[in-house]
């Protein structure tokens, strides 16, 4: 989630971070900030000090009160000590002064995930089949084996939720942000191949159809 009030720098940047692999959802406000950490899982989020409707920084002190732990960088053209602490205090995990490098904004963004995700348990295993959040590689008994980005998403998702039903909505807010137009098709499509996939590589951990559910991961496909 990317809150920022300067339009075209926000688009402009979200359109940046879509190409380096991140799925954004861009607000303006504070108020928008809030409804879509309440409404959507995130990785992490970008805040501006400066929104629409209030401050960057109490939309972010609020946020940690309601409990929201994911990592956070705030944005701004204020670059003093008292403003990058001001900012710490609120809760923030990086800090980041106008004007900035994209390829900073990234790296940043990549290193705050790395953070959250660095423990001996960060790569998620069913059965013989194993996937790192972090490089987004599956392999099967040791086998790499390619995946788009979406590909990616998915199998991450259905192995945290191993033995939930997942239903077409819960996939899709995972791909794509909310400002992207898709079909219940894309994401029929996205769970195909990474059916086909599994079966492929032998993978024992399968993927089925919960007609007029959704889709749920078994960690046997004889079970």
């Amino acid at each position: 989630m990317f809150a920022e009030d300067d339009e075209a720098m926000g688009r402009a940047t979200a359109a940046s971070l879509t190409a380096a692999g991140f799925v954004v959802d861009l607000v303006d406000s504070r108020s928008d900030a809030l409804h879509a950490l309440k409404s959507h899982r995130y990785d992490a989020a970008i805040f501006d000090i400066l929104l629409t409707d209030g401050s960057g920084l109490a939309a972010l002190a609020e946020a940690r009160r309601l409990g929201f732990d994911l990592p956070v960088l705030l944005l701004t053209a204020l670059g003093s000590v008292g403003d990058r602490v001001n900012g710490l205090n609120a809760g923030a995990d990086d800090y980041l002064v106008k004007p900035f490098a994209v390829d900073e904004l990234i790296a940043r963004l990549r290193a705050l995930q790395r953070r959250l995700m660095a423990s001996p348990t960060m790569a998620l295993t069913v059965e013989n089949t194993t996937f790192d959040p972090l490089s987004r590689m599956m392999s099967v008994d040791g086998d790499s084996i390619a995946m788009s980005r979406a590909e990616g998403i998915i199998v991450e998702r259905f192995m945290r939720c191993l033995g939930r039903v997942l239903t077409k909505e819960q996939l899709a807010e995972s791909i794509y942000s909310f400002n992207e137009d898709y079909t219940d098709n894309a994401v029929e499509v996205h769970v195909h191949r990474v059916r086909r996939k599994l079966e492929n590589s032998g993978a024992r951990p399968s993927i089925k159809t919960v007609r007029g559910l959704g889709y749920i991961m078994l960690a046997d496909k004889t079970s």
